[in-house]
């Protein structure tokens, strides 16, 4: 999951704080608007788009995403967060009729979050903190639209893009999971079939943006991506290169940050040792599990991958536990979730090695920025392999051990 990070932007709050970076996961949808509402939204909201274009008002936004996706007629404020180093920082706009205007001057070249939260769904986007004026377009389809400054039009140019992508997965896993409901099995598993492949086309679009660009829209994406676990090391090495004159901007000392975790914890390398407790209260070091192979498993309660994989570790572990395997699942929930941590433990039936990362530090020495995440060391205490599920950990295991 990528989460971008296991360190959530406040403006995430739960959902996103588990998924978009972590979680951002392709599955994710926006909240519905209440139905009491809906009809009135859209008198207002075609009211509204149509004086608009007459007034000749949608100058200050492209007029393909007003006749498009029509202006949401929303007056309300709107939150920018600002990802820079130290404590957060925030700015505040105003909607007018939908659309809001931010001259920006203050944080030249860093990388926010523009978040509204007080209707019936939140609005997220990115946004690039460049000098000008940056004009920001909500629609009635909860989608935020940013143009006006070199880096955010190169933005909206990927949405565009992307943008009917998003839309179809949206549309393809409502229909999956109607079909669940029904009890329609062949027919959801062809809906996530197509589901998969265009979740595929959509993730391709801003990988390919991150690779050809050398802006901070670019450097945002690859933020994004590396966070999904989408590049290698040598890949993000490249990209230190690609986006080295950015090299003193916070998007670009977390490429470096990330690529020294990584190499810290390459096939080959001493696994960083680690000292947490576990679910039953007691004190658990890596160093004293003495065995031919053990299975350091980053995950969390809230991680459906995670949750799906267990089965799969239930079945290598009984079948291998007596010839050398350990697993240790090493948990990101926030110590504040310890509840729902030990809930999950019991419900999946785990009967490993549990520990909780209160602190975090174990997942900042492995540079876990998403779980599921999970590294294979050795007896001698060397990093054998790492990021396997499923068969391919299955294959390996049988392997290593037979």
């Amino acid at each position: 999951m990528r989460q971008g990070a296991l360190e959530k932007a406040p403006l995430l709050t739960k959902n996103c704080d588990k998924v978009l970076w972590g979680a951002v996961s392709i599955f994710a949808s926006y909240k519905q608007i209440k139905q009491k509402k809906m009809k009135k939204i859209k008198l207002i909201s075609a009211f509204i788009t149509g004086f608009l274009i007459v007034s000749g008002y949608t100058h200050a936004q492209p007029r393909e995403i007003v006749e498009k996706h029509g202006i949401m007629p929303y007056n309300g404020t709107a939150k920018i967060l600002v990802r820079i180093p130290g404590p957060n920082v925030y700015d505040t706009i105003n909607f007018v009729n939908g659309v809001a205007t931010y001259k920006q001057d203050k944080y030249d070249g860093e990388i926010g979050w523009i978040y509204a939260t007080d209707i019936d769904r939140n609005m997220v986007h990115y946004i690039i903190l460049e000098k000008g004026t940056i004009t920001i377009t909500a629609t009635k389809d909860s989608l935020i639209f940013l143009n006006g400054t070199p880096d955010n039009d190169a933005l909206f140019n990927l949405d565009k893009e992307i943008e009917p992508l998003r839309m179809k997965m949206k549309t393809l896993s409502r229909e999956m999971m109607a079909q669940r409901n029904k009890g329609e099995n062949e027919a959801a598993a062809q809906l996530e079939k197509k589901l998969l492949e265009v979740s595929k086309k959509w993730w391709d679009k801003q990988e390919e943006f991150a690779l050809n660009s050398n802006n901070l829209a670019g450097l945002n994406y690859v933020n994004k991506l590396m966070g999904q676990g989408r590049f290698s090391t040598e890949t993000l090495k490249k990209f230190l290169e690609q986006y080295k004159n950015l090299s003193d901007k916070t998007a670009y000392k977390n490429v470096e940050r990330k690529v020294g975790s990584e190499t810290r914890t390459d096939v080959g390398a001493i696994a960083p040792t680690f000292t947490l407790v576990t679910d039953k209260g007691e004190q658990l070091s890596l160093s004293s599990i003495k065995k031919r192979l053990v299975i350091i498993d980053f995950w969390a309660s809230w991680c459906s991958p995670c949750r799906k994989e267990n089965p799969n570790l239930i079945s290598l572990y009984s079948n291998w536990k007596d010839k050398g395997l350990e697993i240790i699942s090493v948990s990101v929930d926030k110590p504040q979730e310890r509840d729902k941590w030990l809930k999950a433990i019991n419900e999946d039936k785990l009967t490993w090695l549990q520990v909780l990362d209160e602190k975090g530090t174990a997942a900042k020495d492995y540079g876990v920025a998403s779980v599921p995440k999970t590294f294979l060391v050795d007896e001698s205490g060397k990093i054998v392999a790492k990021n396997l599920r499923g068969e391919e950990l299955n294959n390996f295991v049988a392997k290593f051990l037979d």
